[in-house]
């Protein structure tokens, strides 16, 4: 690969970044792949054992993220476990009590959105920089960091240097907790989200074996269009919102996120670790009749399906997970000196519109373009304006589509019958404001932003940011 010209003075840059998720891995990919390795040394600390410790479901990869894959040179890698190719997406109106198909195929030119199980995409990346050489320590948890000699702190006592921080720790990131610590991820009301996959290979080998149970045949065969690409399913609004998707090779995911006071009621105190599987499923049952029953008849018949799924689960390890949905406040900065906070840790959103992922990718992919044309070569910024200038770019993309997931996300996200901060004015019905989202979602995945700035009150927020400074040294 050939460097822009990089002149001798620059020293040694020791990188640390803090995490191991996709905003970590892309921006460690992107510095060794772009930066002059004569130059920079980067290393990874991860506070779990491992990368895969807890991966999660899937990754939603739209155009905009596999852009960054090319960055990253893995785009070609990545795509070889692609479980799906969306082309038909369904929203339930629940103010109409109607259901309408939205086509999302992608066009010549068109937006192409793809979902990618999480540990075969995380392997991919984790593979990218054995070449490099950029080593990742695990049971590594942060604790401080001094930015006069950029000596870093983790709790089991062991030290190291960076000339620069990444805070790539997610949305409960200790990095940004030593710089803003006033700033707390929002969750009330608390959101559970549950993942449940399924592995229909046995039942689709029962197909037609079974002359009595036809019923059963046809809600396999429509299981199998989820599970192999042909649809997804996605029901927003109140209490509740669930999903069908592809995981690939026969495999479907069940996704939802349900108001905490709705899964209380329903699970009546008990814990998901105290339940015994015939309860779990019971229990998942009533959540989606509860939500079925404020949509009303479902023409497109996915809410059959929902209960259809439930009924096949098997609650093994691996198969079933539940976490707290939360997200951040919009942030005016997310670098203070040569300290920098990406990903998650920067900007985490709800799920809703699963852009997530693509905004960790895109954060860690440009990272290093930034790092090689605007402080090693080009116009010879100081590393802190470097991020400085990297961090105002990206803030004026992000915030939108922040506030894009907030709104899609609104239903679920109601405290009791009270709805968000008014999105749009004059205020519209929630299926007029699904048709006005649904355009920017797409303009978001075929990578344009063009559209206007949301205004969600109270997720903005305004402080002064603190000045870390950086001292220039040589490593050996």
């Amino acid at each position: 690969m050939q460097f822009p010209p990089v002149v001798s003075h620059h020293p040694m840059i020791r990188v640390a970044i803090i995490g191991g998720g996709p905003a970590a891995l892309a921006a460690a990919i992107s510095i060794s792949r772009n930066c002059p390795s004569a130059f920079v040394r980067v290393e990874i600390y991860e506070a779990r054992r491992s990368l895969y410790e807890h991966p999660g479901v899937q990754y939603t990869l739209s155009y905009m993220a596999l852009n960054a894959l090319e960055v990253l040179g893995v785009r070609d890698k990545a795509l070889k476990y692609v479980g799906n190719v969306n082309t038909k997406v369904y929203f339930v109106d629940q103010v109409r009590k109607s259901s309408k198909c939205v086509d999302v195929t992608p066009g010549p030119g068109g937006p192409k959105i793809v979902q990618v199980p999480r540990i075969p995409f995380m392997q991919v990346l984790a593979d990218e920089l054995i070449p490099y050489n950029v080593p990742i320590y695990f049971r590594k948890r942060f604790q401080s960091h001094d930015p006069e000699t950029g000596t870093v702190r983790f709790t089991d006592g062991t030290i190291t240097h960076a000339d620069l921080l990444i805070g790539a720790d997610g949305i409960s990131s200790a990095v940004r907790e030593t710089i803003l610590p006033g700033i707390r991820p929002i969750g009330e009301p608390a959101t559970a989200g549950y993942y449940m996959g399924i592995d229909l290979t046995d039942d689709a080998a029962q197909l037609g074996k079974k002359k009595s149970d036809a019923l059963y045949d046809e809600e396999t065969r429509r299981l199998l269009d989820f599970a192999n690409g042909k649809e997804t399913f996605i029901s927003w609004g109140v209490p509740a919102s669930f999903g069908l998707s592809s995981l690939g090779h026969n495999q479907i995911s069940f996704l939802d996120g349900v108001r905490e006071d709705i899964e209380e009621e329903v699970f009546q105190g008990k814990t998901h670790e105290s339940m015994t599987p015939p309860e779990r499923r019971a229990a998942l049952h009533a959540l989606v009749s509860k939500h079925s029953h404020t949509v009303g008849p479902d023409p497109c018949e996915h809410i059959a399906l929902l209960h259809s799924v439930i009924d096949r689960l098997k609650f093994v390890p691996g198969a079933w997970d539940t976490w707290r949905i939360r997200y951040l406040p919009l942030l005016p900065y997310t670098a203070f000196g040569t300290t920098l906070i990406i990903g998650d840790a920067a900007h985490a959103m709800p799920p809703s519109l699963g852009l997530g992922a693509q905004a960790s990718l895109e954060d860690g992919a440009y990272l290093g373009l930034a790092l090689r044309d605007r402080f090693f070569s080009g116009p010879k910024l100081s590393l802190a304006e470097t991020l400085e200038e990297f961090s105002d770019t990206r803030r004026l993309l992000i915030h939108k589509v922040q506030r894009l997931a907030l709104h899609a996300a609104e239903g679920y996200l109601r405290k009791g019958n009270e709805p968000l901060p008014v999105l749009f004015s004059p205020p519209r019905t929630m299926w007029e404001s699904f048709t006005m989202v649904g355009s920017m979602y797409l303009d978001v995945w075929a990578g344009k932003y063009e559209f206007g700035d949301l205004k969600v009150p109270g997720v903005d927020i305004d402080f002064q940011r603190p000045r870390l400074s950086y001292v220039p040294r040589q490593i050996g």
